[in-house]
């Protein structure tokens, strides 16, 4: 509520001053509580690099926050803050390791399928802003190689909102294997809180 409500009132300032003058005067005032805390509290320097980073962070933010405020002063509220909390979402790539899919059956053309599935990931308990649903997640299996007779090809899959089939072999012909690394997508919706997430994703092969 505390951010809405600051997002709001900035918004009504930028009406009357510049948007760039309402991100000044807040900063300012948020030195002003934290900076007294931080001696209070006998807290350090940051290192140079730390430094460095919070800076381009704070330079970014501040552009942003100038932006929001500034669709703000301009449009209807109804409008700019959806549409500011969509842009506002991130995403997190990861590859998952190694996965092989050996074929041991023996028999004249035959097939497979490697289909992947992914869980909710939650933090905590879950909750509205605390789950990010699998639609959220993609899976890419990248480059396959393979060892035999055959053809293995790989399918992107760009939401495990259901199981998807992400490699299927053909024309298979004795013993096969398939490796591949693939990577896994998260797109973060702004709604949720930040902490620790964990999901599982799930390989079959049939």
């Amino acid at each position: 509520m505390t951010w809405g409500g600051g997002d709001f009132v900035g918004g009504l300032a930028a009406r009357r001053i510049s948007h760039f003058q309402v991100v000044a005067l807040a900063a300012l005032s948020g030195l002003a509580v934290f900076v007294p805390i931080g001696i209070l509290r006998g807290e350090g320097l940051p290192s140079t690099s730390s430094a460095l980073w919070a800076l381009a962070a704070g330079l970014s933010g501040a552009v942003g926050v100038a932006a929001l405020y500034a669709g703000l002063a301009r449009g209807s509220a109804a409008v700019i803050a959806p549409t500011a909390t969509v842009i506002g979402a991130s995403s997190l790539s990861g590859n998952l390791g190694p996965v092989t899919v050996t074929d041991n059956q023996g028999t004249l053309a035959h097939a497979w399928t490697a289909t992947v599935s992914s869980t909710d990931f939650t933090t905590g308990v879950g909750g509205a802003n605390k789950t990010v649903t699998k639609d959220n997640v993609s899976y890419t299996p990248g480059t396959i190689t393979s060892s035999g007779i055959g053809a293995a090809v790989g399918t992107p899959a760009l939401t495990l909102a259901t199981s998807a089939s992400v490699v299927t072999a053909t024309a298979v012909i004795g013993a096969m294997s398939a490796n591949w690394d693939p990577t896994v997508s998260v797109t973060i919706p702004s709604s949720v809180i930040a902490g620790t997430y964990s999901g599982t994703v799930t390989h079959s092969v049939s």
